[in-house]
């Protein structure tokens, strides 16, 4: 099977080169029709997708996947050319940059699945690919015992032909790729031109964002003794663990009240508790938000009293002098600004089951893997607040139609 090895890692290249045609296409258009990329990918295609619209697909204004296309195609010609001409810079030279796009690979899966945590199939495909062609050459190399180290000075010196294959092959591979990449632009402005652009790309992403919402899975969240807001039987019920110190809460509270504005008949929203604060959350290792936790107390013993959303209001609107410090002058204040029964708020404060409650909601965050604020769920869906702001349109309307489904 030796004698075999280059012709393997030849077709492993040709393969890495057809997956990263099909990922160019799939990166100017989402829904780019493939069969390969429906099997491999699922039909949703959410990871694909995913990782081909985040601003890391690109380096140099070029599609990773062009990057790879050139790549793919140097290895072919370096290995086609070895192959006829036995060479040994040619194989030495794939080998090296294959080892290297190995490297590259390795940091690019990391990124995919800590920076944007997904996982695309399609881009993983390339990933073995390369791996084995590297894999493929170093058995030959070391089967036929040649240096690693490729000596282009020998190569010119014995091969003037050489010179001239590999200058004509260098070309038509820029020339392949850049045609590759020309081609699939003007595969999506074909067809956005058909529709007209604007309303093309508003369409994709709506379709996008339908596929992402409704394969989004379900976390089970106890709100029973938790306050809300809105519509008792709206479509939305919208769950926010939240840190009234943390500043994109605040901007999230106001996100919220705006949508609840808008959507009062269609709407829930509900408030969960998730201070950073080391006093009342064992899940952290440092303290960030001194005093949460107290204002967490705060805010539940003003629910005891229905007055939850007064408070919350009035602590967000103050959050800037809260940062400095929570005082006990504060709490009261607090609880004097939200016409709250003193005798009662001040019992509620010492009482253990105030504490419990708190508690609850921050060992159900430990159980959802919640570790920042604010995390947002939509029916039990963790959707990106972004997305699910600019296509809330879209998310009633899919889940007033479920639910007039079940009756």
């Amino acid at each position: 099977m030796s004698k075999y090895y280059v012709h393997i890692a030849s077709g492993f290249a040709l393969i890495g080169a057809v997956l990263t045609v099909l990922l160019t296409f799939h990166h100017y258009d989402l829904n780019f029709q493939s069969s390969l990329i429906d099997v491999v990918c699922g039909e949703k295609s959410t990871g694909c997708n995913e990782v081909n619209r985040s601003e890391l697909s690109e380096v140099g204004g070029l599609p990773l996947a062009i990057w790879g296309l050139f790549m793919y195609l140097f290895l072919l010609i370096s290995l086609i050319g070895y192959m006829f001409s036995r060479i040994p810079f040619l194989i030495q030279l794939a080998f090296i940059m294959a080892s290297f796009g190995v490297l590259i690979d390795i940091y690019l899966l990391v990124v995919m699945l800590v920076s944007l945590e997904v996982f695309c199939q399609m881009c993983f495909l390339t990933y073995i690919a390369t791996i084995s062609i590297a894999i493929f050459l170093y058995l030959h190399m070391k089967q036929n015992e040649m240096n690693y180290t490729p000596k282009l000075k020998e190569s010119l010196e014995k091969s003037v032909p050489f010179v001239v294959y590999f200058a004509i092959a260098s070309i038509a591979v820029l020339a392949v790729g850049g045609m590759v990449d020309l081609m699939a632009k003007n595969s999506v402005q074909s067809t956005a031109s058909d529709t007209g652009s604007p309303e093309y790309h508003l369409e994709q992403a709506q379709k996008g964002f339908f596929n992402l919402y409704q394969n989004a899975p379900v976390a089970y969240l106890d709100n029973s003794r938790s306050p809300q807001k809105g519509s008792l039987d709206g479509v939305i019920t919208i769950t926010k663990f939240a840190d009234f110190l943390c500043g994109h809460c605040a901007i999230a509270a106001n996100d919220l009240k705006s949508i609840l504005n808008r959507y009062p008949k269609d709407v829930k929203i509900v408030y969960r508790h998730y201070p950073l604060d080391i006093n009342c959350n064992p899940g952290l290792s440092r303290q960030i938000h001194a005093g949460s936790c107290e204002l967490a107390y705060a805010s539940q013993c003003a629910s005891e009293q229905n007055r939850f959303w007064d408070m919350h209001d009035e602590i967000f609107s103050r959050q800037q002098e809260f940062t400095q410090g929570v005082s006990p002058a504060d709490i009261d204040q607090l609880a004097r600004s939200s016409s709250l029964n003193m005798s009662r708020f001040n019992s509620c404060m010492k009482s253990d089951k105030t504490k419990s409650v708190i508690a609850a909601d921050i060992e159900e965050a430990g159980r959802l893997n919640i570790s920042g604020t604010p995390t947002i769920y939509f029916n039990g869906k963790l959707i990106k607040q972004s997305l699910a702001y600019k296509f809330f349109d879209e998310m009633i309307m899919i889940e007033a139609k479920a639910k007039r489904g079940n009756h």
